[in-house]
């Protein structure tokens, strides 16, 4: 048999296996303690707490990045619910009239033709008792062009331009439709608590009414919803539709068209 093989110093005696195994604990300990998470790291073994903690917050840190766009949506939700209806129509009010001064003018379209729309989308039979309360506002805008869009307060802006792009009665109630899908679902509301959340919680905490209407007063209307809100809205316009057979034939008061009326 073999004898052990021995390590020896060439001015020595031989060093036996257990000096060998004796050795870690002759180094210094800042060395050992090195050697050792380096060790744990390389093979896994073990991690140190530091590096425990900090891969649970990394891993906190992907869960709530990949969560917060549905938290932001939960909360901004719950807060409109809680805002008075009464802040919600005068900031609606004080911001039409920003929008009348800057990029709104009156509207072109004769008074009959304005009733008849209003008279046809009033009769639309609703899907749901508790359907949102509206108004329809007829501007002319050189600058927006063909648009429609609620504001939160429930006034649905309808430019001249819109109306004449859609000449069919049913194109124009499935239109306005969505747009009331919107004030369904606060759409509008929704998107000013999300710009200034934390704003909003303190004048509601502190019953602040100035400053809430005035946060709802500087809302700038939102001309393109994501596709939740698209959705959401075009599922609730859908639903009306269905309830709400379109007419055999589009005419005014008067026995025009309503696209017709808008050249005379």
């Amino acid at each position: 048999m073999r004898a052990p093989l021995q390590m020896r110093h060439p001015a020595s005696k031989p060093v036996s296996p257990a000096e060998i195994n004796a050795l870690p604990a002759l180094m210094p300990r800042s060395e050992r303690t090195r050697g050792g998470r380096l060790l744990g790291r390389l093979t896994g073994d073990r991690l140190s707490r530091t590096h425990r903690w900090l891969l649970t917050l990394l891993g906190v840190a992907l869960l709530l990045t990949a969560l917060s766009h549905p938290i932001e949506r939960l909360l901004g939700g719950m807060i409109a619910s809680r805002i008075p209806s009464s802040w919600v129509y005068s900031g609606s009010i004080q911001s039409l009239q920003r929008l009348d001064a800057a990029s709104l003018a009156p509207s072109q379209l004769p008074e009959a033709v304005q009733m008849q729309i209003r008279s046809r989308f009033a009769a639309l039979r609703m899907p749901t008792s508790n359907a949102p309360l509206y108004e329809l506002v007829f501007r002319r805008s050189d600058r927006l062009g063909p648009i429609s869009f609620a504001l939160a307060g429930g006034q649905i802006v309808v430019t001249d331009a819109f109306v004449a792009q859609h000449p069919s009665e049913e194109d124009l109630m499935n239109a306005l439709t969505l747009q009331l899908g919107h004030l369904q679902h606060r759409h509008a509301l929704r998107a000013i608590t999300d710009h200034s959340l934390l704003s909003m919680v303190r004048y509601l905490v502190s019953d602040d009414a100035s400053n809430g209407i005035r946060l709802i007063s500087q809302e700038q209307p939102v001309l393109q919803h994501d596709e939740h809100c698209v959705a959401e809205a075009r599922s609730f316009a859908e639903e009306v539709m269905r309830l709400n057979p379109p007419p055999n034939l589009a005419l005014n008061a008067s026995g025009q068209h309503v696209a017709d009326s808008l050249s005379n």
